[in-house]
């Protein structure tokens, strides 16, 4: 028995599905169950009660977990106690930030570093928040830079700036455009279901943007016309660029935009925002004023974008 036999057993015990803990841990589903019998024919007990429905921990599973929860704990406080101590001398401050985001902040971000002269050396990494939400709490990422929500309870996070959902349209697009100039006059925003007979551009499923649209979607009652799926903002802004459909994206992203063939729209619901946030594990603020720092780097952003609106 080792720490992955008791974080896999905690999890699922917390998840009551075997499915969600496998996409939780990254490991496929017929691999934890493996797992899991290994270690109940090692232990000769069973952890868990299965059927169809739910999962639930057996008495020698409860206690099991009780046990393990305390282990992996107390594993947990170690290992930050040495990061600590390792973080004192390393002269590398790694970033993480999310992909296709890194051209808009990048810049803004080692601007701070260089007013405040900190002796680092910056390594970024990009990838999907999730991924990057899993390398913050592991250590291997010293904060990052991502959209809401995150989903890890052990991270402590600081909003940077509110993004807008912009609906864009390319010019030759003129059905598209009729009806989204017409739907902007009468309530001041589009409604996606009024073009619901067009392609859509949309980031991958599982994507945060694509969760959000998502659920604008079902709540107009209607699903799109997805043409492309993409894993990266600027591939669904590139494709519009060129007439292929029409996307949803960041004002962030689209306010970058050189292209003059675009014409953006608001969205009429709800859900027609999100925020940036600063992501960290709490270890870092004995080092770094996180919250300083995200204050600073609006102050920044905004400051950019007004000369930028001046020009």
């Amino acid at each position: 028995m080792d720490i992955k036999d008791m974080e896999y057993v905690v999890t699922i015990a917390k998840l009551k599905s075997f499915s969600k803990a496998a996409a939780t841990l990254y490991v496929s589903q017929p691999a934890l169950s493996q797992a899991i019998k290994r270690l109940e024919n090692k232990l000769n007990i069973e952890l868990f009660y299965r059927d169809k429905i739910k999962v639930e921990v057996t008495e020698a599973g409860a206690e099991f977990v009780k046990e393990a929860e305390e282990i992996l704990k107390s594993i947990s406080q170690l290992e930050n106690k040495i990061k600590l101590l390792q973080y004192k001398k390393k002269k590398i401050l790694s970033i993480g930030i999310s992909w296709s985001y890194g051209r808009y902040f990048m810049a803004d971000i080692l601007k701070i570093f260089k007013q405040k002269e900190w002796d680092y050396s910056i390594k970024v990494i990009e990838g999907e928040s999730r991924f990057l939400e899993g390398q913050i709490e592991q250590g291997n990422v010293d904060f990052g830079i991502f959209p809401a929500p995150i989903y890890n309870s052990n991270l402590i996070s600081y909003p940077l700036l509110e993004e807008k959902l912009l609906l864009a349209i390319h010019s030759d697009n003129i059905k598209a455009l009729t009806i989204a100039r017409e739907q902007e006059i009468i309530q001041h925003g589009v409604s996606l279901s009024a073009l619901s007979d067009f392609p859509f551009i949309l980031m991958k499923k599982g994507f945060k943007l694509r969760n959000i649209v998502n659920h604008i979607c079902y709540n107009q009652n209607f699903s799109p016309i997805v043409l492309v799926e993409s894993e990266n903002l600027n591939t669904c802004l590139s494709l519009v660029e060129n007439n292929y459909g029409i996307t949803i994206l960041p004002d962030i992203v689209l306010n970058k935009s050189n292209s003059k063939q675009l014409e953006f729209f608001p969205i009429k619901d709800n859900y027609n925002s999100r925020f940036l946030l600063l992501v960290a594990n709490s270890s870092i603020l004995k080092y770094i004023d996180l919250a300083q720092l995200a204050e600073e780097f609006s102050n920044i952003y905004f400051k950019n974008q007004q000369v930028k609106n001046n020009l």
